[in-house]
């Protein structure tokens, strides 16, 4: 009985299983093996590092973002924000939690590249502005970077 048991239960997850199977490769490239967004299926097929110089290339034109449904538009903005490390262009993103984001992107990709806190200031939250100052500290190891962080949980993960 009780295998009869196991064996309904096994069926059940394997369908429920197969029935998610199309749900996620519809989402985006953010995980290998799923399928891009029709305005990046000329980056299709390519191997990881093909792939993201595909979509960073496409992406960097700030008109080709225009033409795009507000989702991806936003993503075209921001992405197009890191590569040419210019916050102004988060200022056409219409989501604030992802203008948000676009401006933190800004922020740790400069911060980052010049080991200077300053940039860290360019995020518009105070959790993005920490966040930036956490990443910059680990990347140096420079401990005066802790003292700028506000929030007491995140400096807390500053650890020298």
């Amino acid at each position: 009985m009780k295998q009869h048991i196991l064996i309904v239960l096994f069926c059940i997850a394997l369908i429920l299983l197969s029935g998610c199977k199309s749900i996620i490769t519809e989402s985006t490239n953010d995980k290998p093996g799923r399928p891009l967004p029709s305005h990046l299926a000329h980056c299709e097929g390519l191997n990881a590092s093909a792939s993201g110089d595909c979509i960073r290339k496409t992406y960097s034109n700030v008109t080709f973002c225009e033409g795009l449904d507000d989702y991806w538009k936003d993503d075209c903005y921001t992405e197009n924000a890191k590569i040419f490390q210019n916050s102004s262009v988060c200022e056409y993103v219409q989501d604030s939690g992802r203008k948000d984001t676009c401006y933190v992107g800004v922020a740790t990709k400069l911060a980052y590249t010049t080991k200077d806190p300053k940039y860290c200031d360019i995020a518009v939250s105070e959790r993005g502005k920490d966040e930036c100052l956490l990443g910059l500290f680990i990347l140096t190891k420079n401990p005066e970077i802790c003292d700028l962080i506000q929030d007491e949980y995140i400096k807390k993960k500053c650890v020298t």
